[in-house]
């Protein structure tokens, strides 16, 4: 059901924002990578999702500021310009139009993650940035063409894919181990009865004989 669905969401954000909080600066770049997967098809549930507003949208946007050039730089060159409306620059328009104006969902630019005023204050400060190319990727902002990040986007959503399938694989574990917990204990875990020696059960078979008599 929805309920299921919006818990596997949940699951699936909190393991790709291990990456947002890795130590290891590849791992973040990852992160922004399987961000970029996520928000070029703004049709999948998990773009949808309120778990991934609330909280990978706010760590991928924190990333734009990341001590590390090389994280600066693939937001600046792969998540802004998907942050900027199809429109913006080319007819003069409000920046306000949603991704699906876009005919192709590798070119949707995502309006409908930020408000514009957002982007904006995203755009001035990464053209503010010491890096040169960090500054003439958000310069060149709209123009970028998004096609070419095709590879990486297919990476970025077959990593998303294969944390997905892990889910499903722990989940289902899970379920069996409570399965198994639940399940009445096998018999052996009774305390054994006491061996019966060889004389117990000869005195017992003499008793048998004497009862059976006694009821003739």
């Amino acid at each position: 059901g929805g309920g299921e669905g919006s818990s596997s969401t949940k699951d699936l954000v909190d393991e790709v924002m291990q990456f947002a909080e890795s130590k290891t600066y590849k791992e973040r770049q990852l992160f922004l990578f399987m961000c970029e997967g996520i928000i070029a098809d703004p049709r999948t549930a998990v773009a949808q999702s309120q778990v991934f507003k609330k909280e990978l949208l706010p760590k991928m946007i924190e990333l734009a500021n990341d001590r590390i050039v090389n994280i600066q730089l693939a937001f600046s060159k792969h998540i802004f310009p998907r942050l900027l409306s199809v429109v913006e620059g080319k007819e003069g328009g409000e920046g306000g139009t949603a991704a699906t104006t876009s005919n192709s969902s590798d070119d949707a630019r995502c309006t409908w993650l930020l408000p514009v005023e957002n982007v904006q204050k995203i755009k001035e400060m990464l053209i503010s940035n010491k890096d040169s190319d960090v500054k003439s990727f958000a310069k060149l902002g709209n123009s970028i063409d998004l096609a070419k990040s095709n590879a990486l986007i297919k990476e970025g959503r077959d990593l998303v894919k294969s944390l997905e399938e892990k889910l499903r694989e722990r989940k289902g574990r899970e379920e069996r181990e409570a399965l198994d917990e639940k399940a009445p204990p096998p018999p052996q875990s009774a305390p054994p009865p006491n061996p019966k020696t060889g004389n117990d059960m000869v005195v017992e078979a003499i008793e048998k004989e004497e009862e059976e008599e006694e009821e003739e």
